[in-house]
């Protein structure tokens, strides 16, 4: 999951990663990696249906703001609603 949340930082201004309470362990004992790469942290709880945010990541500028806008175009001709 963090890899994957590294790739999305490159066209996002923000980037978190929520695993089930259950799946939580290994992250959580090194959530000082999520903070300093700047990814948030959050842990879904399905059974209580609740939501716990451990570290929720800072607002930054895309590293690729082309990426960005090229998604955010390609998203408007497939949805037509942005």
């Amino acid at each position: 999951a963090l890899k994957q949340a590294i790739r999305y930082s490159y066209y996002s201004n923000r980037v978190v990663v929520v695993l089930p309470k259950e799946h939580i362990k290994s992250a959580k004992s090194n959530i000082n990696i999520f903070t300093e790469l700047n990814v948030g942290l959050w842990i879904f709880d399905k059974n209580g249906n609740q939501l716990e945010k451990l570290y929720t990541p800072r607002f930054h500028k895309p590293k690729d703001y082309r990426t960005k806008e090229k998604i955010i175009n390609l998203l408007k001709k497939k949805f037509k609603f942005l």
